[in-house]
């Protein structure tokens, strides 16, 4: 008996004035494994599929570092994670495919639909846009380093994400190759619409120069394509954004964003294609607006 007491007390303090701790409950449990499945599922079925491929790691690291106190019933962070370089490149990146870059397609494909009404109308919209106070500042503030970041950013989100299509042919997966590629091609056709008709021009191009570059079978296939994929990118790109930033947390709020992000790609790519045909064929739907002389 003397040895028995002996080894129990070298063992360590005896456990009899201890609180028992109440037993595990079945619900915490399951709360705990769906929280779980939701950190890593949720980029998958829902619509933050842009960052799938690079941040199901993240979600994982995220979920293990959360521990939940089961004895009081409650989950609760331990410590509060702080967010990494990347978390808030990606998040800048997102909200500038919205503003200003997002913003400014939406300028363009507006002041472009000044040629649905007339030649004369377009340039006179055109002139107007050349002769804005402080224009270096605001092409350059808010339209062309925005737009430098965001396009090589994603670039480089590109080419280090990885496409997972053919072994998880997911909406969300198909969405992130589709948003990457419409993203490139938008990048050099924004890009090179700039250059062309921006900086070769000093910004004097008139409605008969783009009329004139439309009947090269080439450089109108080039427009189609350019319009097409810049409207998908800001569609989804605003679903996107609705989720990533939060503004969409439910799943019919992601639902939503979703078809408003649908609703923006069709229009513009309607709208953005009205404008081409009316340049290849002098067409001018909305003439009827111009007062009688």
């Amino acid at each position: 008996m003397p040895s028995k007491r002996r080894a129990t007390s070298e063992s360590g303090p005896s456990n009899h004035n201890l609180p028992a701790l109440p037993p595990l409950q079945q619900e915490n449990f399951r709360m705990f494994v769906l929280a779980g499945r939701t950190a890593q599922l949720a980029s998958a079925e829902s619509c933050a599929y842009t960052d799938f491929a690079a941040d199901s790691q993240r979600s994982s690291e995220s979920f293990i570092a959360i521990r939940l106190d089961l004895r009081g019933g409650e989950g609760m962070s331990s410590t509060a994670p702080r967010p990494d370089t990347s978390y808030l490149l990606r998040k800048l990146h997102s909200f500038t495919g919205v503003l200003p870059v997002g913003a400014f397609l939406a300028e363009h494909f507006w002041s472009n639909s000044a040629a649905l009404v007339s030649a004369e109308k377009y340039n006179t919209v055109s002139q107007e846009l050349q002769t804005i106070p402080f224009r270096l500042i605001v092409e350059w503030g808010a339209i062309f380093l925005p737009m430098l970041f965001h396009g090589g950013y994603g670039i480089y989100i590109w080419l280090r994400g990885k496409s997972n299509v053919s072994a998880y042919p997911w909406v969300g997966n198909w969405l992130y190759v589709a948003q990457r590629y419409t993203g490139l091609i938008a990048f050099a056709y924004i890009g090179w619409h700039l250059y062309t008709e921006r900086w070769l021009t000093h910004g004097r191009s008139t409605y008969a120069n783009v009329a004139e570059d439309m009947q090269n079978p080439w450089y109108l296939a080039f427009f189609v394509v350019g319009v097409l994929a810049s409207s998908f990118h800001l569609g989804a790109g605003i679903w996107n954004f609705l989720c990533k930033w939060g503004l969409a947390a439910t799943v019919k709020a992601q639902q939503a964003a979703g078809k408003f992000g649908a609703l923006v790609g069709v229009a513009f790519s309607i709208v953005g294609i009205l404008i081409i045909i009316s340049f290849r064929y002098d067409w001018h739907p909305f003439s009827a607006y111009l007062p009688n002389k």
